[in-house]
């Protein structure tokens, strides 16, 4: 045992203690010697971090860092349509594909125009853009950490101070919890560089701020404010930390440095002007509203947040933040998304600034009560949010909602107090006990969060299952949290304060862990981005048609991201859509078509437009439609043209639709609506190839409605074509026969009713019986015989929600059934009757199977389309009597009559129903496009790169008034730049229209979009630039001429004076 001891002691120990001091020499002589490699190491110590990270999610899941959340997935979605447009060179104020349209400047909350997103673009000539997006994200944590270095050093901290300081700010709670919303993670690079900004106007480097407001109201417009809010309280720390206060430096300083933002908010004003003129005018946002804790103090109520968004302030204290995690006991992101963590090392530290004297601890404790004091106080967070000055300019009278999110910028300013903690604090006797005592009151707060929380779950509150698992994790990491805490306390009091450091580490590698262990689960993302792209490149090998048009892809046939899917795509096409700042100018034609949505409908998240209508699609231009490679035997239709194939893909063409319409009718909103309400949906969306909406309400003002410009539609038009009917999913089956016969695998004889009169004429499935009359005890024996003489058992079950009734399940079969076997029992003296249906196996998945037989209508020449009643239809095709599969055209069948049978795909949903055999499989028939707009020739519409080039010719001069609706979204910043010039108006739910005047021969119109106030924007940037350059010149220039006069003295000939 002894040498044992011995052997462990000179081996083991020792050589742990060599590679101890081996690696503190090293950081004393190569890192720690210099700020310079103090930074250097810092930064790629975090960027060794965090592309390993990247490397195990690209090598392990064929995925990229995305945090596992939709919101990321739709920013890089639209982040890579932007670089692609650069790439493609159709970069422009209008963004075709951005749903029906849209202004660059709805897109530019998402699409930083700054050196990181130049960054990106050139990281995606040599790897893919998604990969390039996902890592430029990562690297804005990396820049941001050592920007955060940078200061430090500027500021003359110790080198171990900017080290161990720069840790803690890359695990702060912050920016992990921008790390969700991608718009906002360049916060974590701005925030230091503010700082930065702020020394060398100190150092009276004037011209460094203009600058920076350039660069983050060009990153982003809206999130520039917080930050402006943030650079100018970050001023007035500064400024009391280290100048000396007097009364007019202050204020010719302060002046200064406000005058010098607004100068770069002047320079910006190019972006800025536009971008706010845009949401003010031309957006809807989701309203919210917020419902306050009031305190009556008798001289007023004051209105504060729910009590538990304060418990959460604190709570967040002690756990690391994960970015998807942010919702707590209101399951409210807008309140909760807030993390002040920064270790609970780092909580412990700052604490300890209570206990130092001098002015920057003064400063800082004068910071911490007016920090309190903005987060108890909603009014604060509307301010400090940007949400008030957005409603400001809101046409919207709804109150700005207190969004908290703004505190996500304090950690900066918590990491700095610990730096100066760190760098001052003396651990004395005296401040050790006094340090207790805080740490003790720390340690009692956690402790009650933790019961609290315990409390909050039970159960009783009804919470969701993920803030439930959210709030566990919490909950766990603040026990850890705790016991560091408790570890961190006996070494202060034993004065190891070294070992602080490797509690520092602990918490570093578990926050890290907790931080991206949903990154983890995020698979094939890069498969699914590299199918998004061959799509788009496919529609570009294959369609040649400069004419407008647009292209449906049937999403649920491939593998992509189906939120701003269009925003990545060449040509126009359909998407579900996600956006903070969407037009809201074609929600109306949502309200047109589904008239008892509420009002919050289609405004940030737009999901009702992202279906293929027959009629609707063929109005706005959808020429192409795009599916997987199937069955191709829908391209012999009239209709669609089959254009191109290949493994994956399938494009065709629909000779019926046109880039755009003439109409010499109208219909106004509130009769349209009226239709809609009261008959089928197809039946209204066929309107919009007969006629113009025109919204009165809007116009009432502008035109008389009783002598309007145009025809409204005659009441005898407005008819309900539509046919409808149910198919049933059983048939009834009496027995045939009844023989006396051997049991299945016995030699026992018994009477059997023999049923036979079905067909199943495919190879495998399922044939299923419904006896609603008897119990499953009542039976015997149930086979089937099947088409290779096989006799097999049939599986007897006991019906869902009704014991007394059963199922007879005869399935797994591979050759076609031929008779089915039910024992005659004392309780089945007489053959039952039974309700079947079928199911049938199709490439290993299942399929319900509904009887064209059944139908008891005519269809002929009729388009078809099938739906459930409650349910999503998946996957379906139908088979003809030669047993050809015709798959749909987006849901879509052209009837003929030797169409036997649909084959609906059995989701997951189905298999909880608990009686497919009553399941109808609704049909829709309606007839063949015929266009009824006004006959014109020679049409001709081209919408590239912003602007619209429209023309056609009449018969002869036009004998009616007409308007032109193009399906684009109406705005006022559409522009004629052709000598024509009509007036222009809102139509058909939003899209631009034209109005074309009686006696019109021929049409050739030209529109540019030019976005409102982007001239203006444009000349108030130059004043400003021109205002800066004068100011970096003048002391260029004054120097100058002083060393010329300087020099033209010296040349002066002295002596003969």
């Amino acid at each position: 045992m002894t040498k044992i001891k011995t052997f462990f002691q000179k081996n083991i120990i020792s050589t742990i203690i060599k590679i101890i001091g081996f690696v503190k020499d090293f950081f004393n002589r190569k890192v720690l010697n210099k700020p310079k490699n103090t930074i250097i190491f810092t930064v790629l110590f975090v960027f060794i971090i965090l592309i390993g990270v990247q490397l195990y999610i690209i090598l392990n899941n064929n995925s990229v860092y995305n945090n596992h959340s939709d919101d990321i997935l739709q920013y890089y979605v639209i982040l890579e349509g932007f670089i692609r447009s650069i790439k493609e060179g159709s970069l422009s104020f209008f963004d075709l594909n951005n749903y029906f349209g849209a202004s660059l400047f709805s897109n530019l909350y998402y699409v930083p125009l700054d050196l990181l997103t130049l960054l990106t673009l050139l990281l995606s000539f040599v790897m893919p853009t998604v990969v390039a997006i996902s890592t430029m994200e990562l690297m804005k944590i990396v820049i941001g950490v050592g920007l955060l270095g940078i200061y430090l050093a500027l500021k003359k901290y110790k080198n171990s101070t900017i080290f161990w300081i720069s840790i803690l700010y890359f695990i702060n709670g912050g920016t992990v919890s921008f790390m969700n919303f991608p718009a906002f993670l360049s916060m974590t690079v701005y925030l230091p560089l503010a700082l930065i900004v702020i020394h060398y106007f100190f150092e009276k480097k004037y011209w460094v701020v203009p600058l920076y407001v350039l660069m983050i109201v060009f990153y982003n417009f809206y999130l520039a404010y917080m930050l402006l809010a943030f650079i100018s309280f970050a001023y007035l720390i500064e400024y009391f930390k280290y100048r000396s206060f007097k009364i007019s430096d202050f204020l010719i300083k302060g002046v200064s440095f406000l005058s010098l933002l607004l100068l770069g908010v002047l320079m910006s004003s190019v972006v800025l002007l536009p971008a706010i003129t845009f949401i003010s005018e031309e957006t809807i946002r989701t309203s919210v509203t917020f419902k306050p804790w009031i305190v009556d103090l008798k001289i007023f109520k004051l209105k504060l947040y729910d009590p538990q968004v304060y418990i959460r302030y604190f709570a967040k204290m002690y756990s690391p933040q994960r970015p998807v995690s942010f919702r707590g006991f209101l399951n409210d992101y807008k309140l909760e998304h807030v993390s002040n963590y920064i270790s609970i090392i780092g909580f412990l530290l700052m604490t300890l600034v209570i206990f130092m004297r001098g002015k920057i601890a003064n400063v800082y404790k004068i910071m911490f009560a007016f920090v309190i004091v903005f987060s108890l106080l909603p009014i604060f967070s509307s301010i400090l949010s940007g949400t008030f000055i957005m409603e400001l300019f809101s046409s919207s009278d709804q109150e700005a909602f207190p969004y908290n999110r703004w505190l996500n910028m304090f950690p900066i300013l918590q990491v700095l107090v610990v730096a100066h903690v760190y760098e001052n604090f003396e651990f004395k006797t005296k401040k050790r006990f006094l340090s207790l005592i805080t740490w003790s009151l720390i340690s009692a707060i956690g402790i009650y969060l933790i019961i609290y929380y315990q409390k909050q779950m039970d159960g009783e509150h009804g919470l969701k299952d993920f803030v439930i698992e959210t709030l566990t994790y919490d909950r766990i990491f603040m026990i850890v949290s705790l016991s560091i805490l408790a570890a961190g306390i006996l070494l202060i009091v034993f004065k190891r304060h070294q070992w602080i450091k490797v509690l520092i580490l602990g918490e570093l590698v578990i926050a890290v862990g907790y931080i991206f262990v949903s990154g983890f689960a995020s698979m094939n993302r890069i498969a699914q981005f590299k199918e998004m792209n061959e799509i788009n490149d496919f529609m570009n090998e294959n369609i040649d048609d400069e004419q407008f048009t647009r292209v449906y892809v049937n999403m649920d046939d491939f593998n992509i991201v189906d939120h701003n899917y269009n925003q990545m795509t060449s040509f126009p096409t359909n998407s579900r859509i996600f956006h903070s700042w969407s037009d809201s100018e074609t929600d109306n034609l949502v309200f047109l078509i589904f008239p008892t949505l509420g009002e919050n409908s289609e405004r940030q998240s737009k999901i009702k437009m992202n279906y293929y209508s027959y009629y609707l699609s063929t109005f706005l231009g959808y020429k192409y439609v795009l599916t997987e490679a199937l069955n191709q035997s829908f391209s012999d239709s009239e209709d669609f043209e089959f254009i191109a194939s290949n493994s994956q893909f399938a494009l065709y063409k629909i000779n019926t639709v046109e880039s755009f319409y003439v109409y010499d009718k109208y219909l106004t909103y509130s009769t349209f609506k009226d239709f809609s309400r009261n008959y089928s949906q197809i039946s209204a969306e066929k309107l919009f190839l007969s006629a113009v909406m025109i919204d009165e309400e809007r116009y009432q003002d502008d035109y008389d409605f009783e002598n309007f410009l145009l025809e409204e539609m005659m009441s005898e038009d407005l008819q309900d074509f539509e046919i409808e009917g149910n198919i049933r999913a059983y048939d009834t089956l009496r027995v045939s026969e009844t023989v006396q016969r051997k049991k299945l695998d016995s030699e026992e004889m018994a009477e059997f009713y023999v049923y036979d009169d079905f067909i199943i004429d495919y190879p495998s499935g399922e044939f299923v019986l419904k006896d609603n009359n008897h119990p499953i005890s009542d039976y015997g024996q149930a086979f089937y015989l099947d088409s290779s003489g096989r006799e097999i058992a049939c599986s007897l079950r006991i019906m869902k929600d009704n014991d007394q009734k059963t199922t007879i399940h005869c399935g797994q079969f591979f050759s076609p059934i031929e008779k089915v076997f039910i024992e005659k029992t004392d309780e089945i003296s007489s053959a039952p009757s039974y309700i079947t249906r079928k199911e049938r196996a199709v490439d290993g998945a299942a399929y319900l199977v509904y009887d064209l037989n059944n139908l008891s209508r005519d269809l002929s020449g009729k388009v078809l389309s099938f739906d459930f009643n409650g349910y999503d239809l998946g996957k379906t095709f139908i088979e003809t009597t030669e047993g050809e599969r015709i798959y749909s055209v987006n849901g879509l069948f052209f009837y003929s009559e030797n169409m036997s049978k649909v084959y609906v795909y059995k989701t997951a949903q189905l298999y909880g129903h608990s009686d497919l055999s009553v399941l109808f499989l609704k049909y829709s028939a309606f007839d063949l496009i015929e266009n009824s707009s006004v006959q014109v020739e020679n049409k001709s519409l081209i919408i590239k790169n912003g602007k619209i080039d429209l023309s056609y010719q009449y018969n002869g001069p036009s004998t009616k008034n007409n308007i032109v609706t193009i399906p684009v979204t109406y705005s006022d910043d559409w522009e004629f730049t052709s000598e024509q010039k009509y007036d222009k108006i809102s139509v058909s739910g939003g899209f631009l229209g034209i109005i074309i005047p009686e006696g019109t021969q021929a049409v050739d119109i030209s529109l540019k979009f030019v976005p409102k106030n982007i001239g203006n924007g444009l000349k108030l940037s130059m004043i400003g630039s021109a205002i800066y350059l004068g100011l970096i010149s003048y002391p260029l220039i004054k120097r100058k001429l002083k060393r010329s006069d300087e020099n033209d003295e010296s040349q002066i000939d002295h002596t003969s004076i």
